[in-house]
């Protein structure tokens, strides 16, 4: 540049060109005082500084910290539901709001391995902000529908995107065994075997099959590419049961293949608790099916839950259904209730569903953590206490939902009609 303003617009550039290339200063942490905190060595009185998307820290505030007093309330991490289709169903009844389920026809039929979930998983669902200021932080979402339905993700319940909700497209394997209505419960077994069978034949067989030299498989080649990892132990099969019967002859499957296990439902499992036990395998429960509701659960009991966990069971909380995700806590209370250990019912909806599905920093509130914590207005497992705020990676969530919109409409709504003020006139 030549002339007199070379100098001036020089340095005006050089400016500009420093703000946008300078990085931003960081935010200061954030600092939550006074809550009693419920940490993996119990709960206690302390100081949780966020920073970023981190638990940075317990204990001392740190200077410049944004102090937040939460005095008298009580902080978990997030709460993690192990079973749910939230963000895959809003209306049940309606087969237009329902993606959790490949459908039976054509190339799926009754094995869809291959089916990602997470491909229908809707971020904007009007059910995750029930869900979220209700504690629930993340979910892991299962497929269902036929003997393969297909891997289970994981997702954080924020981001508008596909992209920043999904953790993990593939976190299980989602098998249904036990009652199918019609047809016994062995032949499904054996179908799953023989599924495995041909995938484990597949695997080492890859060139035959691209020639057409090889034998017909019961799948599709998308198919027995999903099972490899499930084969190999890198990912569970999350499988559908309840009778003790069946969860035997699982167990036999699993010894002999050397499968990673995962059960739902396990109305009877309390039979077999001990051999659970032993072979490490996870199962997610309903605490409050407390009575027999099918021949599948003849045998079930109130307290299932507390002698799994007394056993050492690594046991998992969940309504499975997405409208009833929000009650999760509910669940683990009611578990409680029926002499389970106020921790071990905390970690079944926080730390346990982390560990089991391979969810990194989530489910417990120490440093380096992911900064995905609950402040309670008190104990969290009482339904009389409410979340007072949500953070997801560090950040307070709105504790809107279509809920709340609707509460605030039909309370301010022109012409609602006021209680009476005089009592009601005797039908004397």
């Amino acid at each position: 540049m030549k002339g007199p303003l070379k100098g001036p617009l020089t340095g005006l550039l050089s400016g500009l060109l420093t703000g946008l290339i300078a990085p931003a200063a960081a935010a200061a942490p954030i600092c939550l005082e006074g809550a009693i905190v419920h940490l993996p060595s119990g709960a206690r009185e302390t100081t949780v500084v966020l920073e970023g998307d981190e638990v940075r820290s317990l204990g001392e505030s740190p200077a410049g910290c944004e102090i937040i007093d939460v005095s008298g309330k009580q902080i978990t991490a997030g709460l993690i539901d192990p079973h749910s289709e939230l963000g895959l169903v809003e209306v049940g009844m309606e087969g237009a709001t329902r993606d959790g389920d490949a459908g039976g026809g054509g190339l799926h039929g009754d094995v869809r391995a291959a089916f990602k979930v997470s491909d229908g998983y809707n971020p904007r669902s009007t059910l995750i902000p029930i869900a979220r200021r209700e504690g629930v932080t993340a979910a892991v979402l299962t497929p269902g529908g036929g003997l393969v339905s297909g891997n289970a993700a994981a997702a954080v319940m924020a981001g508008g995107s596909q992209a920043e909700a999904i953790e993990s497209d593939a976190v299980a394997m989602v098998v249904n065994l036990g009652a199918r209505g019609e047809g016994s419960r062995a032949a499904a077994l054996q179908e799953l075997r023989e599924l495995l069978d041909d995938a484990a034949v597949y695997a080492r067989n890859r060139a035959g099959y691209e020639r057409g030299a090889s034998r017909d498989y019961t799948a599709s080649r998308l198919d027995l590419e999903a099972l490899q990892p499930v084969l190999r132990g890198e990912l569970p099969l999350l499988v559908h049961l309840n009778r003790a019967s069946d969860i035997e002859a699982l167990m036999r499957l699993g010894d002999e293949l050397e499968l990673a296990l995962i059960i739902a439902g396990g109305a009877e499992a309390w039979l077999h608790a001990d051999a659970l036990a032993e072979r490490s395998i996870p199962i997610i429960v309903d605490p409050l099916l407390t009575t027999p509701r099918s021949f599948d659960a003849l045998h079930a009991r109130a307290d299932n839950a507390v002698l799994l966990a007394e056993a050492g069971v690594p046991v998992m909380f969940s309504a499975f259904s997405a409208h009833f995700s929000r009650k999760l806590r509910q669940l683990a209370g009611n578990a409680v209730r029926a002499g389970m250990d106020p921790a071990d019912a905390l970690a079944a909806i926080t730390s346990t569903p982390a560990e089991v599905f391979g969810l990194d920093g989530m489910g417990a509130v120490v440093a380096g953590s992911r900064a995905d914590l609950v402040v309670w207005s008190g104990d969290p497992l009482e339904v009389t206490s409410w979340p007072e705020a949500v953070y997801i990676d560090g950040v307070p969530r709105s504790m809107e939902s279509r809920q709340t919109h609707l509460l605030d409409r039909y309370r301010e709504l022109p012409g609602t009609p006021a209680p009476p003020l005089d009592p009601a006139p005797s039908l004397e």
